[in-house]
């Protein structure tokens, strides 16, 4: 799309907002862009390659079906970074089905997102995604789609297999991840375990043949959770372990090497943010010479996670017209580089 026909919808938008107090959505297809209040209404109407651009505040809804291929913005996840427009929260979840393959999702927090019975070929970045479900249980799986500078609560692989996560901060756990799935320069808090039976737990439950570079994981093992569970043919390559790293217990035919073991989160971080310290073994250490976690490889964290469109900095639109049925716009929209 030109970046001219991106800016009219935006601008109209947010006009009809100030002056109807509603947060309206904006679906472009090739021309003038069409308006909705509501998200399912929205989505529903949209055709398939059009786009979509949701407006800052909450959206509610429950589980929307996308069954077309969408290119669906929102304003931003940060709030320091979206003063002028608010972040966009949708309420509730959406499920990707297999002709929304090719899709794109960025900018925006939602509860949940699922991607099932086979939809590829999606793009989600810079989202807030409470759980996240790829392929729940269906045959053929989904594959190829990619995942990046996302936050993710959970992951719920149910066998997925040959997706990619780049550079996303992950919170808790991640349970039935297939074969080929590969995970670049990603953040693990995991801060919460995940039953895997026999009375233990673990992080990463029923893993097969995936591989890890270049992340960092803040875990700490302790013999009733260890960091993978019912795991097996899983490889582990220069990544930093705030932990030690016993890949004789890790899991079955699982492979480690050139990792960097035992460190201590306050000589790894700048504190505050997730920066490496100039000191941090992992700086400019990653395979590609960029450094370890979310700040290198090829898609290194962009602070304010502003998604890629033209991005509002400033509004002021008065409330009403003038005597001469005029009104006074002052917005600034700054062009993003990616």
């Amino acid at each position: 799309m030109k970046k001219s026909a991106l800016l009219i919808a935006v601008f109209m938008a947010c006009i009809a907002q100030e002056l109807i107090g509603q947060n309206l959505i904006a679906v472009q297809n090739g021309g003038a862009p069409s308006f909705y209040t509501i998200l399912d209404t929205a989505l529903l109407q949209a055709q398939n390659g059009d786009t979509v651009y949701l407006p800052g505040g909450t959206l509610t809804c429950g589980t929307i079906t996308v069954n077309k291929a969408l290119r669906i913005f929102g304003m931003g996840i940060n709030g320091d970074s979206s003063v002028a427009t608010k972040t966009t929260q949708i309420n509730g979840s959406l499920y990707l089905d297999i002709e929304a393959g090719g899709s794109s999702l960025t900018g925006f927090s939602l509860n949940g997102l699922s991607l099932n019975f086979s939809a590829s070929d999606i793009h989600v970045s810079r989202c807030g995604i409470g759980s996240l479900t790829i392929n729940a249980g269906t045959a053929p799986p989904s594959t190829n789609n990619v995942f990046y500078e996302n936050t993710i609560g959970s992951i719920n692989g149910s066998y997925a297999q040959g997706n990619t996560f780049f550079n996303n901060i992950i919170s808790y756990f991640m349970s039935n991840l297939g074969p080929n799935n590969l995970f670049r320069n990603n953040i693990f808090q995991l801060a919460y375990p995940w039953f895997c039976g026999n009375e233990n737990y673990g992080h990463f439950v029923r893993f097969s043949s995936s591989f890890f570079e270049n992340n960092i994981f803040l875990h700490n093992s302790v013999s009733w959770c260890p960091l993978m569970c019912s795991s097996d043919n899983c490889n582990f390559r220069n990544n930093i372990f705030i932990d030690d790293l016993d890949v004789d217990n890790l899991c079955p035919d699982c492979h480690a090497f050139d990792n960097f073991v035992n460190q201590q989160s306050s000589t790894v971080f700048i504190e505050g943010t997730y920066h490496l310290q100039p000191t941090c073994p992992g700086k400019n250490t990653g395979t590609d010479g960029t450094d370890i976690g979310i700040y290198g490889g090829l898609h290194p964290w962009k602070d304010g996670s502003i998604p890629a469109n033209p991005h509002i900095q400033f509004k002021n639109i008065d409330n009403s017209t003038d005597l001469n049925g005029n009104i006074n716009v002052n917005i600034k929209v700054a062009a993003q580089d990616r």
